[in-house]
């Protein structure tokens, strides 16, 4: 859709809300497939699990909180950053977050739409709503099999509204699983088109200098995440 090409082309900042509670927040430069990602989970007990994501051209880093017990389990400092082995990770849209396979188009929305909406209506030149099929989807902003088993034949006709700039760039998009699957409802903002935006890598005080065997036990088992 030409509506999200240009996330595909200049840099931007972007907002992403689940309804249970977990946010997303980045900021990305296609032009220089580099970006930036802090994902806050929902809350477990008195513990806010934390992931947080650098990319700069191949070159990966995270850096992980926890809370106390999972961070000694998984020999995590969260105060550290880590450098990740890409080949250690084979699925590293699912395990890390944003799509890196993909680097100038980290959020993957075509794939979402891959199968393009079932049904499309607009109300005026920047606002359209109707239903896409999230089980023909694909990338990481797709829908994990255990939702689509639970939202069964509405799966094919899942409800989304869209808002677009007055150049016709994507602004919001809300995709409404319903009464079926409440939690797994979520809205992406996007904004800051062709924002100035610097990444760096992270000092070599600020890193561990070996990314602990469990880390990478922890980021490929996506059910953990």
């Amino acid at each position: 859709m030409a509506s999200v090409t240009p996330l595909r082309q200049i840099t931007y900042e972007f907002t992403k809300k689940y309804a249970d509670g977990e946010v997303d927040q980045g900021r990305v430069d296609p032009g220089l497939n580099s970006g930036f990602l802090v994902s806050t989970l929902a809350p477990v007990g008195a513990v806010v699990p934390k992931y947080e994501v650098l990319w700069i051209g191949d070159s990966v880093w995270i850096r992980i909180d926890l809370g106390s017990e999972q961070n000694k389990q998984y020999a995590i400092r969260p105060t550290k950053w880590m450098k990740i082995d890409l080949s250690r990770v084979p699925s590293p849209a699912e395990s890390l977050l944003v799509d890196l396979h993909s680097l100038t188009d980290v959020l993957d929305l075509p794939d979402l739409l891959a199968s393009g909406p079932a049904t499309v209506r607009r109300s005026d030149p920047e606002h359209y709503s109707g239903t896409i099929d999230v089980t023909a989807a694909k990338g990481v902003s797709r829908f994990d099999s255990d939702t689509i088993k639970k939202l069964d034949e509405s799966a094919k006709s899942v409800p989304f509204t869209m808002v677009l700039d007055e150049l016709g760039r994507l602004t919001k998009l809300k995709v409404d699983t319903g009464p079926v699957d409440p939690m797994e409802t979520w809205e992406l903002t996007v904004t800051g088109y062709g924002s100035v935006e610097t990444f760096a890598e992270p000092a070599w005080g600020d890193m561990l200098h070996t990314t602990p065997d469990a880390v990478y036990d922890l980021i490929n088992d996506t059910s953990e995440q």
